[in-house]
């Protein structure tokens, strides 16, 4: 947490909803510092708070990406939960005919168990730091909730914070803020879920027979920008084998953020594809066949929450979320059968609901890999309840796909209930090596660098990750100035190299005022050194939507920033990579006990890329890839990742093949 060691009071808010901006302009003409707790990253959303934090007027609190207290979070809502629900999780268990809707609720009550422990500590800490005349105040919002049922709960000690003046003055703001968030979600279902049940109702009466299902075997679902991002290698239907799986038995389904149309651009309309986003619109009801017994739980369900008087706004907002979801998936699953339904980087409480409907009517549920490890990859020492993350506690599937058996052990201290674990490898390894057969080196340093004569150079290409403008960051913006300047020294100093460049994230990103991470300063700063690379007759720049696999087949070396996946999917694909950081972030953690896989500082990454190039043999990496990275990044390390995982939706599962947790 920023500091000051002047006498200036400092005002923080754990929240600053509507009814307290008020409040928090008050304290900013009185000429107090004023800080907010930034948990969910949505604070730019509103258009006054965007204005005041991008005028420096408000400054956000952060939480740090691995914490101790994310795990001991999830230890303590165990504890917690039982007190706290109410009728409202019993009544959605009971429309779902299973008890594991509970998960979904838990995963929404760890994030507020959470913030309230993180919030005592980052308290605790400034209290110590700041100046003996100045005045530290906080505002809270649920911490005092939280904080007694912990202490009645639970065996967690919040730390004392005697130098801490809780402003209770504005407790009526927040008590109508809570108040009318509760009203927001009453009338979200009085007003919209039962009139939308009822017209339901109607509008299946009048037909009279469901037909029966379209039955496919795959049901991919498209939600995340990342799955239409890329045309090549890593495009959405990578999974599509031509034979086993293929188009005529694949449904694409497009729910959250999918792009459906990169799908339907270019002729790729043979698809078939379902945009779940659309079955409550009016044309989604008009057609819609629902039976009746369902919706009228579904409106019994409603009715008895409405009226429960309950003032639990993470229960309601839960409850009001997973009805929409049931009724889009309800609608969904009159019309389509699902035999295998496959996603992925879902991780929001909603996909628990989505996999207990599938559940009841018989589809087996995916959740294929898209990290190298979460926490893992922040450990020193392999003891994993240090740095479980609140992204993956709770999580439930009928199969969960992993790089390496360190990664399954260490989602499994996540109470997750999932059913089998199986340790497949890198799915994108597979991927840049087909691709790879298809590409040729010397048209693409031709058509790209404007160069001929191919052989005579190395070819890197560099991949960043995604930082953020807060200090406490693993990454940082200071982190992604430092990378650019590190590389364009790496091609200064090697006049046999080219580059290629693939950001993850585009221009905006870094300085359109919306951005969550924008920065007016070192957002420039950033933008002036890709400008520079741009321009540098050497370098390739791919731009955010570069194909990875196509970019790592062409290339000599693969540099990543620390730690993002593209290293370890040229890793798993044999070839020479390695992570790079200006700093010691990353210093002797796990990866680092590998020999030469991270490079700190430009010292070391000019060494690495020299020995990698003209000192080290082609067969003495191959030992190096077998002893220090097979097991420990892939676990197969052969580029089979993508076959093995058809083979198992295909149901070729051979015990030899696999190492499957249960």
């Amino acid at each position: 947490m920023p500091t000051d060691t002047t006498a200036r009071s400092k005002v923080i808010f754990e929240r600053i909803c509507f009814f307290l901006i008020p409040a928090a302009l008050y304290h900013i003409i009185k000429g107090d510092e004023v800080f907010v707790f930034d948990f969910s990253g949505t604070i730019k959303k509103s258009i006054i708070l965007r204005w005041l934090i991008n005028k420096g007027k408000i400054r956000r609190i952060f939480r740090k990406r691995i914490t101790p207290l994310s795990g001991l979070a999830i230890d303590e809502t165990e504890k917690v939960y039982g007190d706290i629900r109410n009728t409202i999780p019993g009544i959605m268990a009971k429309l779902f005919k299973d008890q594991d809707t509970d998960l979904a609720f838990k995963k929404i009550l760890v994030m507020e168990v959470f913030e309230c422990m993180y919030i005592n500590e980052e308290l605790h800490d400034e209290q110590k730091k700041r100046d003996p005349l100045s005045q530290l105040y906080f505002v809270p919002y649920e911490y005092e909730r939280y904080a007694n049922l912990l202490h009645r709960h639970s065996n967690f000690n919040l730390r004392p914070l005697n130098r801490v003046r809780f402003l209770h003055i504005y407790k009526p703001l927040v008590q109508i803020s809570r108040l009318a968030s509760n009203i927001f979600w009453y009338c979200v279902i009085g007003l919209y879920l039962i009139p939308t049940v009822l017209l339901l109702y109607i509008m299946s009466a009048k037909k009279r027979r469901n037909p029966e299902p379209k039955v496919f075997k795959y049901g991919i679902s498209i939600s995340q920008p990342f799955q239409t991002k890329f045309k090549g290698g890593r495009s959405f239907d990578f999974l599509l084998d031509g034979e086993g799986i293929n188009r005529e038995n694949s449904l694409f389904i497009f729910d959250h953020y999918g792009d459906k149309s990169a799908i339907m651009e270019n002729g790729k309309k043979a698809y078939c594809y379902y945009d779940i986003r659309e079955t409550l619109s009016i044309k989604g009801i008009w057609s819609a066949r629902c039976e009746a017994g369902e919706l009228k739980d579904t409106f019994l369900a409603l009715v008895k929450v409405l009226f429960s008087g309950s003032r639990e706004r993470p229960f309601l907002m839960g409850f009001t979320r997973g009805i929409h979801i049931f009724l889009r998936w309800h609608i969904f699953l009159q019309r389509f059968s699902i035999q295998n339904y496959i996603y992925a980087n879902q991780e929001f409480f909603i996909q628990i609901f989505v996999n207990l409907l599938l559940k009841r009517h018989g589809t087996t549920t995916w959740n294929y890999p898209i990290y190298i490890g979460g926490g893992i990859l922040y450990t020193k020492d392999r003891e994993y309840e240090k740095v479980r993350q609140l992204a993956w506690a709770y999580l439930m599937s009928d199969y969960s796909l992993t790089y390496n058996a360190l990664v399954s052990k260490y989602f499994e201290n996540h109470l997750q209930k999932v059913n089998t674990y199986v340790d497949i490898g890198c799915l994108y390894s597979e991927i840049e090596r087909e691709v790879g057969k298809g590409v040729e080196r010397q048209n693409f340093v031709r058509e790209s660098f404007g160069m001929d004569m191919a052989e005579q150079y190395k070819l890197v290409v560099a991949f960043d990750t995604s930082f953020v403008d807060f200090e406490n960051a693993v990454t940082t913006f200071d982190d992604c100035i430092h990378f650019y300047q590190d590389l364009s020294k790496l091609l200064k100093d090697n006049g046999d190299l080219l580059m290629i460049i693939k950001p993850s994230k585009g221009d905006s990103y870094f300085v359109s005022p919306e951005s969550h991470w924008s920065s007016p300063v070192k957002g420039k700063k950033i933008l002036e050194q890709w400008a520079s690379l741009r321009a540098h007759p050497r370098v390739f720049w791919a731009g955010d939507s570069g194909d990875p696999p196509t970019l790592m087949a062409v290339s000599d070396m693969v540099i990543t920033h620390c730690m993002s996946s593209p290293t370890a999917e040229a890793l798993g694909a044999r070839r020479k990579a390695l992570w790079y950081e200006s700093g010691n972030k990353h210093r002797d953690l796990m990866y680092d006990q590998i020999p030469g896989l991270i490079c700190h500082g430009y010292r070391e990454l000019a060494e690495r890329v020299h020995q990698l190039f003209y000192e080290i043999s082609d067969e003495e990496y191959e030992d190096f890839l077998d002893k220090f990275v097979k097991g420990n990044i892939d676990t197969y390390l052969d580029g089979l990742a993508l076959t093995r995982f058809r083979q198992l939706l295909k149901g070729r599962i051979l015990s030899n093949s696999f190492n499957i947790h249960r």
